[in-house]
């Protein structure tokens, strides 16, 4: 039976939060055998976060907040999530894998808002590696924004920043499984939803695309690890509801052999659900986690929500997201997912007050509302007025009562 998650942290407030010192994710060194060498851990956590879009203003925030150290930046962006990590870590294992909606590679295309292209420089990689992220999803419509190549560089620049990869690669290295954790332990796929069912060029970095030898590599990939974890990224921007082939595709690999099926790429929140199988086994199911780190939505303010519009500037809904923590453990009767917990999030943005007096620089980062709480105090921005901070309250009270959490957030 798969139970909820508690996850137990002291949320601090997060007015104006200093650049954190670096926090590499904890390396266990090499060691002999031996009768006094420690118990490996009981459980194994993996973290999913959904798209990190690297956007011209994601770059300004991450310059400002380094101060000369760019990677310190890029870590900043994940601040909030340090403290919900340190938890984990406290228990067991920590992998914690996100969407690199971007190459990061010599700029081959310029950059462009729209229709969006992107790129980033290594330093990001670095930062984000600093932050706590151990692994990078790379099936997504942006992979190849700076052609075969700078997709082949991206792979190359986040081994170097030490994070591992799945869903691109070249030849067979794009299909194939990363392992995650020692014991008990995790194989991820990763797989792109491709429109149209383009085929894969047969030279160069490519994608992972979903197709039906995804099925078959579900079915191996258990004999690698206690638990099965897939990620698809599908085209559906701002679509709340789940397209009728993704779901189909979420059922058939959840019959393979997958624990989990979490996906990402219209932006926005999905419906999540736990689904037996007719075996007893159960898994998670999550159509979309939204963003990560975004520049979306940054038009809204908070005492005049606009309207949603094709312009996802104005997209209030692409600022809600979440993370998935799943507890993997050593199988016992086949069932190696054994908690989940799905974390609200919300993408803070102060461009509402960054021209007023004394509002400090440009800030953009998730604030996790662990356990469906709010934090206490809030963390309202500097030169926020009182009815702007009362209706980021009204807003976080929202985002925990959404459908996405039905069943995760208490009532």
């Amino acid at each position: 039976m798969v139970r909820p998650l508690l996850v137990v942290v002291l949320l601090a407030a997060c007015e104006a939060p200093p650049a954190p010192e670096p926090v590499p994710p904890p390396r266990v060194p090499a060691v002999a055998p031996s009768p006094s060498a420690p118990e490996p851990p009981a459980h194994l956590y993996v973290v999913l976060g959904g798209d990190l879009m690297l956007q011209d203003q994601i770059h300004d925030v991450a310059k400002e907040r380094g101060s000369g150290d760019l990677a310190a930046g890029y870590a900043w962006l994940l601040h909030a999530l340090r403290l919900l990590l340190s938890d984990l870590r406290s228990r067991g294992e920590v992998r914690f894998v996100v969407n690199l909606e971007s190459p990061v590679a010599a700029e081959r295309y310029e950059p462009r808002s729209f229709p969006p292209r992107f790129n980033g420089p290594p330093e990001a990689l670095v930062g984000i590696a600093r932050a706590g992220v151990t692994d990078v999803t790379l099936a997504n419509n942006h992979a190849l924004d700076q052609g075969r190549s700078g997709l082949a560089e991206t792979i190359e620049n986040a081994r170097a920043a030490g994070l591992g990869t799945a869903g691109a690669g070249g030849g067979v290295e794009a299909r194939a499984p990363l392992v995650l954790g020692t014991s008990p332990s995790a194989a991820l796929l990763a797989y792109y939803l491709r429109p149209g069912g383009r085929a894969e060029p047969s030279e160069g970095a490519v994608m992972a695309v979903l197709d039906e030898r995804s099925l078959a590599e579900v079915r191996d990939a258990r004999s690698l690890a206690d638990a099965v974890i897939v990620t698809i990224h599908w085209v559906g921007e701002f679509k709340q509801a789940p397209r009728d082939d993704l779901v189909r595709w979420a059922e058939d690999l959840v019959l393979a052999g997958a624990d989990a099926v979490v996906c990402h790429g219209p932006h926005v929140l999905g419906p999540s659900s736990i689904v037996e199988t007719p075996d007893g086994r159960q898994a998670l199911v999550a159509y979309s986690l939204g963003n990560l780190v975004s520049n979306m939505g940054w038009e809204v303010y908070p005492t005049k929500p606009l309207e949603p519009g094709k312009d996802s500037a104005q997209r209030v809904e692409a600022r809600e997201q979440t993370l998935a923590v799943l507890e993997i453990s050593k199988p016992a009767n086949a069932q190696s997912l054994t908690a989940v917990a799905l974390v609200p999030m919300w993408l803070m943005d102060n461009r509402y007050a960054v021209y007023r007096k004394d509002a400090g620089p440009r800030l953009i980062y998730p604030l996790p509302l662990v356990n469906c709480t709010l934090p206490d105090p809030l963390p309202c921005f500097p030169a926020s007025k009182p009815a702007e901070c009362e209706a980021l309250a009204a807003t976080l009270e929202t985002l925990v009562s959404r459908p996405a959490f039905e069943g995760f957030c208490p009532n």
